[in-house]
């Protein structure tokens, strides 16, 4: 232990000290007592941080301290050596603020301590830092700040000059504290609707909350300024349109409103990517004819972004007139065409796109003629189809009939020579002669042979053996849902899935994924939740070839922290799906938010108490809703250590005897608010923590909930 020295601030010291060598310390216990040797209390600081400052103290008493350290396992050390200190309170140097409460009339609130009653008073000539002399307590004067003098309170007041003052007087004595002015608060908040980057053509809606009648506008980045119209009382809207050569990264949205010739500035949390310049276009470098009937090989070197996520393809079979388009949802820069009819020529130009969506001009123009192998070289597979017995099946595309003949004498690659047909050639594939085809089979010896002749022609392609595997099947989805829903609203999916080819799907699910904020109520067929919560599983089983069906999924919009969710579904079998692009899809919904009341409460008090003393505790509640809250009721559940003296709501209070005190205040409009004191005395045999909570309540529905509730928590400390 270093120093424990005084800092004159009404019942505390400061302590330091030097650790020790350990490098696994977590924390420091401060023990002290008014004795030297006996620690009566402690305090765990919880932190590696070797200085402290000790409060609660009593002043002009000595105290006698040590400090241990404790390490990750909670082993502790023994005491440190042991200094002494003496908290004070300097004469009449008292901490005090001057609050204003924002709104158009309202109160100056002075909170002091002091251990002897002097005088104070306060002339307040503009905002600033000020010298005040007060008596201990907490004093409520009611004043206005009316700068102007023109009977209303406003923004444009806070720069003007304040003549009220008041005075309280104990002879000539007095001392001074400082006194800050907080100025008026004009903007409640600023919101915009964009979810991710906007590129060219792009609109940005921006939303703020202040003092009605203002000019208002805002800025993106000091930039981009667009002015805002006032739609509602207190509630102003403007819209922006990304332009050309815009460059805004992760910007700042600042609300500007004007007042009596006063302007407020507020930012949004949420920042902004405005991008208005087109990627540069990229270089088709070649398209070439892989042989593999329809197909082109196309590849390109991009332009110089960085923020390029895909590329389009477009394509035509007239130069210049390109009537189809692929979108390769990518950042590679090759790309192999199929669909294509083989013998014509087509005409490829390749142009980028960004994040925000912004397209680049296409590129230059190549062109190229897709073809099928020449006579007798013909890609094909021999593809069991992992049953007990079944076909081996060759898949070929030729322009000349030729003869192939296959003997298969252990897994590999063989020669073969097809007819341009699908051949289904009914043998068993019995390697080891137990009269069953079987899973062991696929590494074995496979003597038997096929021939088809036709003439003396052949040709030589290459066969690769598969191991055994379920029948080829390919499995879609498709998910549907509304445009647009409403905070707290019913939303409604449909699911359709189905199978495209001829062969049964085996352990077929579904897999939907929730989007957050979203609560599960129904489907039509039942469900299965991920064990992580994420989303539902459904189990359909086998489904038959060339199938379909469809799933509706009900859930409701609770709390979604975005403007747009998205649902995502996917389909999956444990057997072979040739076509994996059309087994998942997703559902974009923008969240509307729906016109209801918003409550919101807050409750404020002393830090510290001692028992047997009268508190304050100060209740402030609004309406940030757009609609009307009605029949509203604030309820106030005391501690046991506390009994009720008396408030200013200026509503009936009920409850006084059990200590839950229930206001019932009627209607509260949109975007109005209220606030009032409540004194309780604290009982002479209180001890611990006093945990004070208050509600408010309206049976009308609301937009959220979270914020209905306050809880304030002070502290007893012992005489």
């Amino acid at each position: 232990l270093t120093s424990v020295t005084d800092p004159v601030l009404d019942g505390v010291l400061d302590i330091s000290w030097e650790p020790g060598p350990e490098t696994d310390i977590v924390g420091y216990k401060i023990y002290y007592g008014t004795e030297s040797g006996n620690y009566i209390d402690r305090q765990d600081t919880g932190s590696i941080i070797t200085t402290y400052q000790l409060s609660g103290l009593i002043n002009d008493i000595c105290y006698y301290i040590a400090v241990s350290a404790y390490d990750k396992a909670g082993n502790e050390s023994d005491k440190s050596n042991e200094l002494s200190g003496t908290p004070t309170l300097p004469p009449g140097t008292i901490s005090g603020t001057i609050i204003y409460d924002g709104q158009r009339s309202g109160t100056i609130t002075v909170s002091a301590v002091a251990g002897d009653k002097l005088s104070y008073e306060v002339e307040i000539p503009s905002p600033g830092s000020y010298s005040i002399t007060v008596e201990p307590g907490v004093y409520s004067v009611s004043a206005w700040l009316d700068g102007d003098n023109d009977g209303v309170v406003s923004p444009g007041d806070a720069t003007g000059s304040y003549h009220r003052s008041v005075t309280v007087s104990l002879g000539s004595e007095t001392f001074g504290i400082d006194i800050i002015l907080s100025d008026i608060i004009a903007i409640t908040s600023v919101s915009h609707d964009a979810t991710a980057p906007l590129g060219l053509g792009d609109s940005l809606t921006v939303t703020m909350l202040g003092y009605t009648g203002g000019t208002a506008m805002f800025t993106v980045s000091n930039i981009a300024t667009t002015t805002m119209v006032e739609i509602s009382a207190n509630t102003y809207v403007g819209t922006y349109t990304v332009g050309e050569g815009d460059d805004i990264v992760e910007g700042t949205v600042t609300g500007h409103l004007t007042i009596e010739g006063y302007t407020y500035t507020k930012d949004a949390t949420l920042t902004v990517t405005l991008d208005g310049i087109r990627p540069g276009s990229p270089t088709l470098t070649s398209v070439t004819d892989p042989v593999l009937d329809g197909v082109l090989d196309i590849s390109w070197e991009p332009g110089p972004e960085t923020d390029i996520v895909g590329y389009k393809i477009y394509y035509g079979t007239e130069s210049g007139n390109y009537i189809d388009f692929e979108d390769t949802k990518s950042t590679e820069t090759i790309y192999q065409l199929p669909g294509l009819i083989n013998d014509i020529c087509y005409y490829i130009a390749v142009s980028a796109y960004d994040k925000a969506g912004n397209e680049s001009d296409k590129s230059n123009e190549l062109s190229g003629t897709p073809t099928l192998p020449s006579p007798g070289t013909i890609s094909g597979t021999i593809i069991y189809d992992g049953q007990r017995s079944g076909t081996i099946t060759v898949s070929a595309v030729a322009g000349e009939i030729l003869s192939y003949e296959v003997e298969i004498p252990s897994p590999g690659s063989y020669s073969i020579t097809v007819e341009p047909e699908v051949y289904e050639v009914f043998t068993w594939l019995d390697g080891d002669n137990d009269g069953v085809v079987s899973p062991g089979d696929a590494t074995g010896s496979y003597p038997k042979s096929v021939i088809v002749s036709s003439g003396s022609e052949t040709s030589g392609i290459d066969i690769e053996l598969l191991d055994i595997q379920g029948p080829i099947v390919d499995l879609w989805i498709n998910k549907y849902g509304p445009e647009q829903v409403g905070l707290g609203e019913t939303i409604s999916w449909v699911i359709e899935y189905g199978n495209y080819s001829d062969n049964p799907a085996y352990d077929v699910t579904i897999t939907d994924f929730f989007p957050e904020g979203v609560i599960y109520d129904s489907s039509s067929i039942p469900a299965e939740t991920i064990p992580d919560g994420t989303g539902l599983t459904f189990n359909l089983g086998t489904l038959s070839g060339d199938s379909s069906g469809n799933i509706t999924l009900i859930g409701t919009v609770s709390d979604v922290p975005y403007h747009t969710i998205i649902n995502t579904v996917s389909i999956n079998t444990t057997s072979s799906d040739i076509n994996l692009k059309n087994n998942e899809d997703y559902w974009n919904t923008y969240i509307v938010l729906i016109e209801r009341p918003d409550l919101s409460i807050s409750k404020q008090g002393p830090w510290t108490t001692r028992p047997g003393r009268e508190i304050s505790y100060y209740i402030n509640y609004d309406n940030i809703g757009s609609l009307p809250a009605e029949n509203v009721t604030i309820k106030d559940t005391l501690t046991d250590f506390v009994t009720y003296v008396s408030d200013t709501s200026g509503f009936p209070v009920e409850g006084t005897e059990t200590g839950i005190l229930v206001w019932n205040i009627g209607t509260v409009s949109p975007y109005t608010y209220g606030n009032f004191e409540v004194r309780v005395l604290v009982n002479d045999n209180a001890t611990g923590i006093l945990v004070n909570r208050i509600n408010i309540e309206t049976p009308s529905s609301e937009t959220t909930y979270k914020n209905n509730y306050s809880i304030w928590e002070t502290t007893i400390v012992e005489p």
